[in-house]
C-alpha cells in the first residue's frame, strides 16, 4: 500500500535495517515504473471522496482491529474509519 498510496516513491531513502529496502518493488526503477499507475489510482480516489488508502481498502474488513500492525498508527486508524464502501 504505500506505493500505491504515495508514501513511498523512487526517492524514498530507507534506514539501515529496514526490511522494505530489499524488497524489489521498492527499487527506483521498479518504483519509477509504477508511478503513472499510482498517478490513475490517485486521482480515482480524489473522484471518490476518499483517499488512496481507502479506496483501495480490503471490503472485508475496512477498519482494523485496533490492536493490528497495520492500525499501530492513530493516522491510520482514523484513515480506515472514515473507508466508503
Amino acid at each position: 500500500m504505500g506505493v500505491t498510496t504515495g508514501t513511498i516513491n523512487p526517492f524514498t531513502g530507507f534506514t539501515e535495517g529496514d526490511f522494505r529496502a530489499a524488497v524489489p518493488r521498492n527499487a527506483p526503477d521498479a518504483l519509477a515504473a509504477n508511478m503513472p499507475l499510482v498517478q490513475m489510482i490517485q486521482e480515482w480516489a480524489v473522484r471518490k471522496g476518499a483517499t488512496a488508502a481507502q479506496l483501495l481498502a480490503d471490503g472485508a474488513a475496512t477498519v482494523d482491529r485496533p490492536d493490528s500492525e497495520c492500525a499501530t498508527r492513530t493516522a491510520h486508524l482514523l484513515e480506515d474509519l472514515g473507508a466508503k464502501k
